[in-house]
């Protein structure tokens, strides 16, 4: 049950970030929901592992896909997609990763979710993007999309799945780590099974040149039907965010666009119901003095982290109104952010958005993995925001919820929300990487109207998963999806 109300909140409506469900080569079939590979109509749970071993080769990383049902995902019905499995190109080698990230969507239309996986240490740190198809059976088979070369890291930043051109057709765009600096790129769809995939393009004219892309997310941030990326990073010449617009031929830098916020994770989503995507970023901070723009709005001081609420409008983010902080001291947010044992609670290190008590305004879920529960430090937690004002916090002591809080655990350092169960409203998946020795499990808490209930929750973990035994940390939980 909800137990607070925040009023800077109230009425806000925080829409799911990029497009849960995007059209493909049209085939005749509706196209299913994002993470719906057996077409059931229910969405399957995903969590990388990517230093798991396959067939002794450390690192080489794997996919676990927990089928969903009328009841949420099925542990008994577990299985695993690798490069090793049939039909999925390439060989599953040590340091490959992959399962370092992913995205959902029915690429073809057919009916069938499809998932785009990175291998971020592939081929000597080179990078792959692979498409592994949906079918009723599941996950099968898959199709290599070229990456063009002369870069590092496809696909290790993350993966968006967006129509950045406004051609009806869904396009892949990457974050990639590369050696020294980041970079962007994507591949524009349609995308048909049983044909190569449309190569990956790098996003590097006029681009700034990118120590450490942090983090990516993709909105309509300025209304005009094409789908836009806002970036966070470190960079060689500022250290802030940047835009990149679409168009009809694909992602554009937009020069005239910098903020000097910059942020742990991004997330996109209409905040304000005023028709134009807004940026949220989580652990924010101010960007350098030595910026290419100074920050207008610098960020609130938050000990133990900020959220920060960017809004959309015609111009882009930032364009009309100023930003809106958020810090676990805000009125009516559950938690502590000041004093020294909250400095590293990560407020925000984590989010999440979707509508979670089905009232239409989508809500955000704030990771804090570092959070000090009584003795436990770094036990972590995960707060609930809800769009149209209140807020619950959740941790590993919560009632109804598998464990106990323990130091290191670092419950909520990894998130979705997702509807699994089909009833219209989006559950949370919270990852607990540091449980049981770097073991990891995940807690799935189901959501009602009146929003998250423990009652009811799931417990993953990877003996319960079938996952084989392993000497490598799994970090079971922190890649969700």
């Amino acid at each position: 049950m909800r137990r607070r109300t925040i009023a800077a909140l109230a009425g806000a409506a925080l829409a799911a970030a990029g497009l849960s469900t995007l059209p493909g080569s049209a085939q005749g079939a509706e196209p299913a929901k994002a993470y719906d590979f057996n077409g059931d109509g229910h969405r399957d749970l995903v969590a990388g592992v990517s230093g798991g071993t396959v067939g002794g080769a450390t690192y080489a990383g794997y996919v676990s896909v927990v089928p969903g049902s009328a009841s949420g995902p099925v542990a008994g019905k577990a299985y695993r997609v690798s490069q090793s499995s049939t039909g999925v190109p390439g060989s599953s080698e040590q340091y490959d990763r992959f399962g370092a990230a992913f995205e959902s969507a029915d690429l073809n239309a057919d009916g069938y979710a499809d998932l785009v996986v990175s291998a971020a240490g592939e081929d000597d740190d080179a990078g792959r993007l692979t498409i592994l198809w949906g079918a009723k059976s599941g996950l099968s088979g898959g199709a290599t999309i070229p990456s063009g070369g002369g870069f590092n890291g496809y696909g290790g930043v993350g993966v968006v799945i967006a129509d950045v051109t406004g051609d009806g057709t869904a396009d892949i765009v990457s974050g990639n780590d590369g050696e020294e600096v980041g970079s962007l790129s994507y591949a524009k769809g349609p995308f048909t099974r049983g044909t190569t995939p449309a190569g990956l393009t790098r996003i590097d004219d006029d681009m700034p040149h990118f120590t450490h892309l942090r983090d990516f997310a993709a909105g309509d941030f300025n209304g005009d039907g094409r789908t836009d990326l806002a970036v966070t990073y470190a960079g060689i010449e500022d250290t802030g965010s940047r835009l990149l617009r679409g168009t009809a031929t694909g992602l554009v830098v937009d020069r005239g666009w910098y903020d000097g916020s910059w942020g742990s994770s991004l997330a996109a989503g209409d905040v304000d119901k005023d028709g134009y995507a807004d940026l949220v970023y989580g652990h924010a901070a101010a960007g350098t003095p030595e910026a290419e723009q100074p920050d207008e709005y610098p960020v609130t001081p938050g000990n133990g982290g900020t959220v920060r609420v960017v809004y959309g409008s015609q111009a882009g983010p930032a364009g009309t109104r100023a930003p809106q902080d958020i810090t676990q001291e805000t009125p009516g947010v559950p938690g502590s952010g000041t004093g020294d044992t909250e400095r590293q609670d990560g407020f925000g290190d984590r989010l999440a958005v979707g509508d979670i008590d089905g009232d239409g305004r989508a809500d955000l879920a704030i990771g804090t993995p570092g959070e000090d529960i009584g003795a436990a430090t770094d036990a972590g937690a995960v707060t609930l925001l809800y769009g149209d004002g209140g807020a619950q916090s959740f941790n590993q002591g919560s009632p109804g919820i598998a464990g106990n809080n323990e130091a290191k655990d670092r419950f909520g350092d990894g998130l979705a929300v997702r509807d699994h169960i089909g009833d219209g409203r989006a559950d949370l998946a919270a990852g607990v990487p540091g449980e049981n020795g770097n073991t990891g499990r995940a807690a799935l808490l189901p959501a009602t109207a009146d929003g998250l209930t423990a009652t009811g929750s799931k417990n993953f973990t990877p003996a319960g998963l079938g996952l084989p035994a392993d000497t490598i940390p799994y970090y079971f939980g922190r890649l969700l999806g």
